[in-house]
């Protein structure tokens, strides 16, 4: 019946606009500062994600159209069944069959008329519904192509933010050997030191010219 298909139309229909809705709530448009680097590929990846958020808030304009437009359709359609179900109750209405077939003559065209209405504005939900279902499909490739732009973009600030971090790291191990470089020359004169003293044991021990406790007390 021309009330189910209506109601199944409709309801499609509004499950799409909530859910175009609730996507560009999560993906709302966010301006780019007048001083952001338009090379940086993180700013280049939001123009786009504000660029689609755009386009599907217009889909959803459109949907919202012509969910209303359906409606005003479908409101002629109940007006002129019930003008013709009063008509049709006058008729049975109508005991004399004389009066009865005046009557159906009489309002033949009539009821014709309203008929061909009733198809028609049938026919133009049908058309239009026809328009939602192509915006459903630019409604599902916005939602995915934002949801890419938006991967690639965490993925890029998680690199920025690593790469500042082991910048971070760098400088801070740079600035602790410049402050500690002289403690390190230090610990390598040391170093150099006691390795000439065990050599000199070492060859005056095989020379066997002293005493090896004696020149360790010494």
């Amino acid at each position: 019946t021309i009330e189910s298909k209506y109601t199944t139309v409709m309801t499609l229909s509004e499950h799409l606009l909530e859910y175009a809705m609730d996507v560009l709530k999560a993906n709302p448009q966010k301006p780019i500062d007048p001083k952001a680097n338009l090379d940086s590929e993180v700013v280049k990846l939001q123009i786009k994600i504000n660029e689609k958020s755009n386009e599907l808030d217009n889909a959803i304009s459109q949907v919202n159209t012509l969910i209303i437009i359906m409606k005003s359709f479908y409101d002629i359609i109940i007006s002129e069944k019930a003008s013709m179900d009063e008509m049709e109750k006058k008729e049975l209405s109508l005991n004399n069959y004389i009066e009865k077939t005046d009557y159906i003559l009489q309002t033949y065209d009539i009821s014709k008329s309203k008929s061909n209405i009733i198809n028609n504005n049938s026919k133009n939900i049908s058309s239009k519904y026809i328009i939602i279902e192509g915006l459903k499909n630019d409604i599902d490739e916005l939602n995915s192509l934002i949801s890419y732009f938006k991967d690639s973009q965490e993925t890029l600030i998680k690199d920025d933010e690593l790469k500042k971090n082991m910048k971070t790291d760098y400088l801070n191990n740079v600035k602790y050997i410049e402050e500690n470089v002289t403690h390190i020359n230090e610990i390598i004169l040391l170093k150099d030191s006691i390795t000439q003293r065990i050599a000199d044991i070492d060859e005056l021990n095989s020379l066997n010219l002293i005493n090896i406790n004696d020149f360790i007390n010494e």
